[in-house]
Protein backbone atom coordinates (compact mmCIF):
# COMPACT_ATOMS: atom_id res chain seq x y z
CA UNK A 1 0.00 0.00 0.00
CA UNK A 2 2.97 2.47 0.68
CA UNK A 3 4.79 1.59 -1.93
CA UNK A 4 1.65 2.11 -4.33
CA UNK A 5 0.59 5.56 -2.72
CA UNK A 6 4.37 7.23 -3.11
CA UNK A 7 4.61 6.12 -6.54
CA UNK A 8 1.33 7.69 -7.15
CA UNK A 9 2.18 10.55 -5.34
CA UNK A 10 5.73 11.20 -6.74
CA UNK A 11 5.98 10.08 -10.04
CA UNK A 12 4.05 9.92 -13.49
CA UNK A 13 3.71 6.01 -13.37
CA UNK A 14 -0.09 5.58 -14.03
CA UNK A 15 -1.77 2.25 -12.57
CA UNK A 16 -3.32 -0.16 -15.25
CA UNK A 17 -6.02 -2.46 -14.61
CA UNK A 18 -3.74 -5.16 -13.05
CA UNK A 19 -3.31 -2.81 -9.78
CA UNK A 20 -7.14 -2.47 -9.35
CA UNK A 21 -7.55 -6.19 -9.78
CA UNK A 22 -4.61 -7.41 -7.59
CA UNK A 23 -6.12 -4.50 -4.96
CA UNK A 24 -10.36 -6.36 -5.62
CA UNK A 25 -8.70 -9.99 -5.30
CA UNK A 26 -6.51 -9.38 -2.37
CA UNK A 27 -10.01 -8.35 -0.85
CA UNK A 28 -7.97 -4.81 0.07
CA UNK A 29 -10.90 -2.12 -0.11
CA UNK A 30 -8.20 1.12 1.06
CA UNK A 31 -6.13 0.21 -1.76
CA UNK A 32 -8.98 -0.41 -4.20
CA UNK A 33 -10.64 2.98 -3.15
CA UNK A 34 -6.89 4.91 -3.10
CA UNK A 35 -6.83 3.77 -6.62
CA UNK A 36 -10.08 4.79 -7.52
CA UNK A 37 -9.32 8.33 -6.19
CA UNK A 38 -6.34 8.57 -8.55
CA UNK A 39 -7.14 6.73 -11.32
CA UNK A 40 -10.89 7.06 -11.76
CA UNK A 41 -10.66 6.77 -15.87
CA UNK A 42 -8.76 3.41 -15.27
CA UNK A 43 -11.51 2.16 -13.09
CA UNK A 44 -13.58 -1.12 -14.08
CA UNK A 45 -15.42 -3.92 -12.74
CA UNK A 46 -13.72 -6.43 -11.07
CA UNK A 47 -14.40 -9.40 -8.88
CA UNK A 48 -13.57 -10.11 -5.29
CA UNK A 49 -14.79 -12.50 -2.71
CA UNK A 50 -15.11 -9.77 0.25
CA UNK A 51 -18.83 -9.02 0.94
CA UNK A 52 -17.62 -5.38 1.22
CA UNK A 53 -15.32 -4.84 -1.79
CA UNK A 54 -18.68 -6.62 -4.07
CA UNK A 55 -21.00 -3.58 -1.77
CA UNK A 56 -18.68 -0.79 -2.68
CA UNK A 57 -18.33 -1.75 -6.47
CA UNK A 58 -22.00 -2.14 -6.92
CA UNK A 59 -22.51 1.52 -5.43
CA UNK A 60 -19.99 2.60 -8.08
CA UNK A 61 -21.95 0.81 -10.92
CA UNK A 62 -19.23 -1.40 -11.73
CA UNK A 63 -20.52 -4.84 -10.38
CA UNK A 64 -21.38 -7.48 -12.58
CA UNK A 65 -23.23 -10.28 -10.03
CA UNK A 66 -23.23 -12.85 -12.64
CA UNK A 67 -18.84 -12.28 -13.28
CA UNK A 68 -18.73 -11.76 -9.60
CA UNK A 69 -20.49 -15.39 -9.01
CA UNK A 70 -18.56 -16.89 -11.76
CA UNK A 71 -14.72 -15.58 -9.67
CA UNK A 72 -16.56 -17.29 -6.41
CA UNK A 73 -17.24 -20.40 -7.96
CA UNK A 74 -13.26 -20.13 -8.92
CA UNK A 75 -12.11 -19.56 -5.19
CA UNK A 76 -14.41 -21.74 -3.96
CA UNK A 77 -16.36 -19.14 -1.50
CA UNK A 78 -19.99 -20.67 -1.24
CA UNK A 79 -20.86 -18.44 1.62
CA UNK A 80 -20.11 -14.83 -0.19
CA UNK A 81 -22.03 -16.88 -3.43
CA UNK A 82 -24.79 -17.50 -1.10
CA UNK A 83 -25.02 -13.98 -0.12
CA UNK A 84 -24.38 -12.57 -3.62
CA UNK A 85 -27.36 -15.18 -5.19
CA UNK A 86 -29.75 -13.62 -1.90
CA UNK A 87 -29.29 -10.00 -2.82
CA UNK A 88 -29.48 -10.10 -6.58
CA UNK A 89 -30.48 -12.01 -9.41
CA UNK A 90 -27.70 -14.25 -10.27
CA UNK A 91 -28.95 -17.15 -12.76
CA UNK A 92 -26.23 -19.80 -12.60
CA UNK A 93 -25.10 -21.47 -15.61
CA UNK A 94 -22.86 -24.07 -16.67
CA UNK A 95 -20.18 -21.77 -17.19
CA UNK A 96 -20.00 -20.46 -13.27
CA UNK A 97 -19.32 -24.65 -12.64
CA UNK A 98 -17.17 -24.66 -15.14
CA UNK A 99 -15.22 -22.36 -13.41
CA UNK A 100 -15.24 -23.88 -10.16
CA UNK A 101 -13.97 -26.89 -11.98
CA UNK A 102 -11.23 -24.99 -13.58
CA UNK A 103 -10.28 -23.52 -9.83
CA UNK A 104 -10.56 -27.62 -8.59
CA UNK A 105 -12.83 -26.38 -5.46
CA UNK A 106 -14.55 -29.94 -5.29
CA UNK A 107 -15.61 -29.32 -1.85
CA UNK A 108 -17.45 -26.43 -3.24
CA UNK A 109 -19.20 -27.97 -6.70
CA UNK A 110 -19.96 -30.97 -4.61
CA UNK A 111 -22.44 -28.99 -2.40
CA UNK A 112 -23.79 -27.04 -5.19
CA UNK A 113 -24.57 -30.36 -7.31
CA UNK A 114 -26.34 -31.74 -4.36
CA UNK A 115 -28.74 -28.88 -4.49
CA UNK A 116 -29.86 -30.05 -7.54
CA UNK A 117 -27.92 -28.18 -10.38
CA UNK A 118 -26.77 -30.46 -13.25
CA UNK A 119 -23.71 -32.05 -13.68
CA UNK A 120 -23.45 -31.57 -17.35
CA UNK A 121 -21.28 -33.38 -20.14
CA UNK A 122 -19.17 -29.79 -20.41
CA UNK A 123 -18.00 -29.53 -16.91
CA UNK A 124 -17.63 -34.11 -16.58
CA UNK A 125 -15.09 -32.89 -19.48
CA UNK A 126 -13.14 -30.36 -17.88
CA UNK A 127 -13.05 -32.68 -14.41
CA UNK A 128 -11.84 -35.25 -17.18
CA UNK A 129 -9.04 -32.80 -18.66
CA UNK A 130 -8.04 -32.13 -14.88
CA UNK A 131 -8.16 -35.72 -14.19
CA UNK A 132 -9.95 -34.83 -11.27
CA UNK A 133 -11.03 -38.36 -9.94
CA UNK A 134 -12.39 -37.01 -7.08
CA UNK A 135 -15.44 -35.33 -8.83
CA UNK A 136 -16.28 -38.18 -10.60
CA UNK A 137 -15.72 -40.51 -8.35
CA UNK A 138 -18.38 -38.32 -6.03
CA UNK A 139 -21.10 -38.39 -9.18
CA UNK A 140 -20.90 -41.77 -9.65
CA UNK A 141 -21.36 -43.13 -5.63
CA UNK A 142 -23.98 -40.23 -5.75
CA UNK A 143 -25.68 -41.75 -8.95
CA UNK A 144 -24.53 -44.31 -10.71
CA UNK A 145 -26.41 -43.63 -13.94
CA UNK A 146 -23.90 -41.05 -14.67
CA UNK A 147 -21.17 -43.61 -15.56
CA UNK A 148 -21.82 -43.20 -19.49
CA UNK A 149 -21.54 -39.93 -19.37
CA UNK A 150 -18.44 -39.86 -17.28
CA UNK A 151 -16.93 -42.43 -19.45
CA UNK A 152 -18.24 -39.87 -22.86
CA UNK A 153 -16.54 -36.87 -20.74
CA UNK A 154 -13.26 -39.22 -20.77
CA UNK A 155 -13.05 -39.95 -24.14
CA UNK A 156 -14.49 -37.32 -26.12
CA UNK A 157 -12.22 -34.28 -24.43
CA UNK A 158 -9.45 -33.70 -26.46
CA UNK A 159 -7.06 -33.30 -23.46
CA UNK A 160 -7.90 -36.34 -21.26
CA UNK A 161 -4.85 -37.81 -19.62
CA UNK A 162 -4.92 -41.58 -20.56
CA UNK A 163 -4.50 -42.53 -17.06
CA UNK A 164 -8.54 -42.01 -16.69
CA UNK A 165 -8.31 -45.33 -19.02
CA UNK A 166 -7.26 -47.13 -16.37
CA UNK A 167 -8.64 -45.59 -13.50
CA UNK A 168 -11.97 -46.43 -15.03
CA UNK A 169 -10.75 -50.05 -15.70
CA UNK A 170 -9.59 -50.74 -11.51
CA UNK A 171 -11.90 -48.42 -10.20
CA UNK A 172 -15.14 -49.12 -11.97
CA UNK A 173 -14.36 -52.33 -14.23
CA UNK A 174 -15.39 -49.93 -17.12
CA UNK A 175 -13.13 -51.34 -20.04
CA UNK A 176 -12.84 -48.51 -22.90
CA UNK A 177 -14.17 -50.18 -26.77
CA UNK A 178 -14.70 -49.29 -30.31
CA UNK A 179 -17.02 -46.14 -29.22
CA UNK A 180 -14.36 -44.53 -26.87
CA UNK A 181 -11.54 -45.43 -29.38
CA UNK A 182 -14.04 -43.35 -32.10
CA UNK A 183 -14.24 -40.73 -29.97
CA UNK A 184 -10.76 -39.69 -28.96
CA UNK A 185 -10.36 -40.10 -33.18
CA UNK A 186 -13.26 -37.49 -33.16
CA UNK A 187 -11.11 -35.42 -31.30
CA UNK A 188 -7.68 -35.98 -32.37
CA UNK A 189 -6.78 -36.95 -28.22
CA UNK A 190 -3.75 -38.52 -29.97
CA UNK A 191 -2.33 -40.14 -26.64
CA UNK A 192 -5.48 -41.36 -26.07
CA UNK A 193 -5.97 -42.96 -29.04
CA UNK A 194 -1.91 -44.26 -29.02
CA UNK A 195 -3.24 -45.73 -25.23
CA UNK A 196 -6.08 -47.27 -26.63
CA UNK A 197 -4.42 -49.31 -29.17
CA UNK A 198 -1.57 -50.35 -26.96
CA UNK A 199 -4.39 -52.41 -25.00
CA UNK A 200 -3.91 -55.82 -25.35
CA UNK A 201 -6.90 -57.61 -24.46
CA UNK A 202 -9.19 -55.34 -27.26
CA UNK A 203 -10.12 -56.27 -30.95
CA UNK A 204 -9.94 -53.07 -32.64
CA UNK A 205 -11.42 -52.67 -35.71
CA UNK A 206 -9.12 -52.05 -38.46
CA UNK A 207 -11.24 -49.39 -40.01
CA UNK A 208 -10.85 -47.42 -36.95
CA UNK A 209 -7.43 -48.04 -36.67
CA UNK A 210 -6.71 -46.72 -40.04
CA UNK A 211 -9.53 -43.78 -39.14
CA UNK A 212 -6.76 -43.11 -36.29
CA UNK A 213 -3.54 -43.35 -38.80
CA UNK A 214 -4.59 -40.82 -40.93
CA UNK A 215 -5.70 -38.26 -38.32
CA UNK A 216 -2.27 -39.00 -36.60
CA UNK A 217 -0.48 -38.13 -39.46
CA UNK A 218 -2.40 -34.89 -40.49
CA UNK A 219 -1.32 -33.70 -36.66
CA UNK A 220 2.44 -35.29 -37.76
CA UNK A 221 1.80 -37.35 -34.37
CA UNK A 222 4.31 -40.18 -35.28
CA UNK A 223 4.26 -41.82 -32.01
CA UNK A 224 0.58 -42.43 -32.57
CA UNK A 225 0.65 -43.21 -36.13
CA UNK A 226 3.26 -46.02 -34.68
CA UNK A 227 1.14 -46.88 -32.89
CA UNK A 228 -1.66 -47.75 -35.08
CA UNK A 229 0.68 -48.90 -37.34
CA UNK A 230 1.34 -52.19 -34.39
CA UNK A 231 -2.00 -52.55 -33.82
CA UNK A 232 -2.06 -54.83 -37.61
CA UNK A 233 1.05 -54.07 -39.51
CA UNK A 234 0.45 -55.90 -42.32
CA UNK A 235 -2.91 -54.36 -42.98
CA UNK A 236 -1.88 -51.26 -43.70
CA UNK A 237 -0.12 -49.59 -46.81
CA UNK A 238 1.92 -46.19 -45.94
CA UNK A 239 1.17 -44.02 -48.48
CA UNK A 240 4.42 -41.83 -48.19
CA UNK A 241 3.29 -39.73 -51.56
CA UNK A 242 -0.23 -39.38 -49.66
CA UNK A 243 -0.08 -39.87 -46.26
CA UNK A 244 3.03 -39.14 -44.70
CA UNK A 245 4.35 -35.64 -44.08
CA UNK A 246 7.94 -36.80 -44.00
CA UNK A 247 9.84 -39.53 -43.42
CA UNK A 248 9.58 -39.42 -39.74
CA UNK A 249 6.80 -41.58 -40.02
CA UNK A 250 8.67 -44.42 -41.83
CA UNK A 251 11.62 -44.07 -39.61
CA UNK A 252 9.48 -44.95 -36.44
CA UNK A 253 7.76 -47.20 -38.37
CA UNK A 254 10.51 -49.04 -39.38
CA UNK A 255 12.45 -48.94 -35.82
CA UNK A 256 9.88 -50.71 -34.44
CA UNK A 257 9.75 -53.68 -36.70
CA UNK A 258 6.66 -52.69 -38.83
CA UNK A 259 6.64 -54.01 -42.35
CA UNK A 260 6.66 -50.34 -44.41
CA UNK A 261 4.77 -51.20 -47.84
CA UNK A 262 6.28 -49.27 -50.54
CA UNK A 263 3.96 -47.33 -52.62
CA UNK A 264 3.67 -46.08 -56.20
CA UNK A 265 7.02 -44.87 -57.05
CA UNK A 266 4.86 -42.42 -59.67
CA UNK A 267 2.78 -40.77 -56.70
CA UNK A 268 5.72 -40.31 -54.75
CA UNK A 269 7.66 -38.94 -58.03
CA UNK A 270 4.69 -36.37 -58.88
CA UNK A 271 4.16 -35.32 -54.48
CA UNK A 272 7.83 -34.22 -54.95
CA UNK A 273 9.22 -35.08 -51.66
CA UNK A 274 12.82 -35.56 -52.41
CA UNK A 275 13.31 -36.63 -48.94
CA UNK A 276 11.02 -39.51 -48.90
CA UNK A 277 12.99 -40.82 -52.09
CA UNK A 278 16.19 -40.50 -50.68
CA UNK A 279 14.71 -42.32 -47.72
CA UNK A 280 13.14 -45.01 -49.69
CA UNK A 281 16.41 -45.52 -52.04
CA UNK A 282 18.80 -45.64 -48.72
CA UNK A 283 16.69 -47.69 -46.66
CA UNK A 284 16.86 -51.43 -46.34
CA UNK A 285 12.92 -51.28 -46.10
CA UNK A 286 12.45 -50.17 -49.67
CA UNK A 287 12.87 -51.41 -53.25
CA UNK A 288 15.93 -50.26 -54.84
CA UNK A 289 14.95 -51.30 -58.42
CA UNK A 290 11.34 -49.20 -57.44
CA UNK A 291 13.43 -46.03 -56.18
CA UNK A 292 15.56 -45.76 -58.97
CA UNK A 293 12.50 -46.10 -61.43
CA UNK A 294 11.21 -42.77 -58.85
CA UNK A 295 14.73 -41.39 -59.53
CA UNK A 296 14.20 -41.62 -63.20
CA UNK A 297 10.19 -40.18 -63.28
CA UNK A 298 11.49 -37.23 -60.90
CA UNK A 299 14.53 -36.33 -63.56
Amino acid sequence: MHIVRWLAENTDIECGGSAFLGAARNNNLEMLKFLHSRFPDVFNGYASSDIAIIQWLDEHGVMDPSDVAGYLFETGSIDVLDWLMARYDVELSDWHFQRGHFGRQTKMLKQMYERGHEFTLDAAKIAAWLCNTDIMQWAIQRDRSMIPMLVEATASERFSDPALVEWWRVRHGVVFGQRELEMAIGVSNSNLVKHLLEMDDVDWDLDAARAALDQAVADSDDECAAACLRLEPHGHDINCAGDCSSTRLLERAAADGVPVAVPSMQLIAKSGKIDTVHWIAVSEHGASRDAGRCGDKAG
